[in-house]
């Protein structure tokens, strides 16, 4: 990369429950798992197994809004009914919850349900028999050992810690588009400036002043991006896939920004850092 440039982060995002709206954050702490309350919470359906916008769109509907004064986050329907949880449930004596298995992908991993508001929220909403439930810190969720360590670890993002994406990958997409769409459409947790368009796809790591991440695997993207992520809506020509499938096809799907993992001394990142990223060559 030119040392006339600047790679900037311009937007934080986190996902508390797997498949709803996320969370813009001007700054955002590192844990093992990622972005400090990132996809801890998920959706299961009565057979313990997840759901999110690829079964249920209307999941972007619901509305999220935190509340740092009570440490909750508030879901409100498009009726108007609402509910919230704790962003870190506590539960003391015999209120605590048993320990339940769940399924997410090919995982089984112990989970803490207990938030009766937004189970009737969601099975509400959703026409269907739903439950919230949290990971606790003493569940571990290996990745996938081709590209993590033993020591790695995720929560209930769909296999990475955290996806990475540049505003100029983008802004080239929608050249091409009819309709441009946001960037929102591909739920990153972190979107770059500075780069050039898919300049992503070849990042091994990308260093902040005070945490750094290693740049791992291509992303391969779902139907999700084919849903607007207020309304939930399906674009009728299947777009952007059916564009990105002329142009970004990778290993038998559709690639579209980058999955990370955290390097072990953690830290935080700040909208506004600018980044220090090595491409493979350099590190070759």
């Amino acid at each position: 990369m030119s040392s006339s440039r600047s790679v900037r982060i311009s937007e934080l995002t986190i996902f508390p429950v797997k498949g709803m709206r996320g969370l813009r954050k001007d700054f955002v702490e590192l844990t093992p798992q990622g972005f400090r309350h990132d996809r801890r919470f998920m959706i299961i359906d009565a057979s313990g197994r997840f759901i999110s916008q690829r079964t249920h769109r209307s999941l972007a509907q619901l509305r999220l809004t935190e509340e740092p004064s009570t440490g909750r986050i508030r879901v409100e329907a498009p009726d108007g009914k609402e509910a919230s949880f704790p962003l870190e449930p506590q539960w003391d004596g015999p209120d605590q919850p048993e320990p339940m298995d769940v399924v997410i992908w090919d995982d089984i991993v112990s989970a803490w349900a207990g938030f009766p508001d937004m189970d009737a929220l969601l099975s509400d909403f959703l026409e269907d028999d739903l439950r919230l439930v949290w990971m606790p810190e003493s569940t571990f969720r290996a990745l996938d050992p081709a590209y993590g360590g033993p020591e790695d670890q995720v929560s209930f993002a769909d296999g990475y810690p955290i996806l990475i994406l540049g505003q100029s990958s983008v802004d080239e997409l929608n050249t091409r588009l009819m309709h441009p769409v946001p960037a929102n459409r591909f739920r990153a947790n972190m979107l770059v400036t500075g780069t050039d368009p898919w300049e992503e796809d070849g990042l091994t790591r990308v260093a902040g002043p005070d945490a750094a991440l290693r740049v791992v695997k291509r992303c391969k993207r779902c139907v999700v991006i084919t849903l607007d992520q207020e309304s939930g809506e399906a674009s009728p020509e299947k777009e952007p896939t059916a564009t990105l499938a002329t142009y970004r096809r990778w290993d038998g799907g559709i690639a579209v920004g980058m999955n990370a993992i955290p390097e072990p001394e953690l830290g935080s990142f700040r909208v506004g850092d600018v980044l220090d990223v090595t491409h493979a060559q350099e590190r070759a």
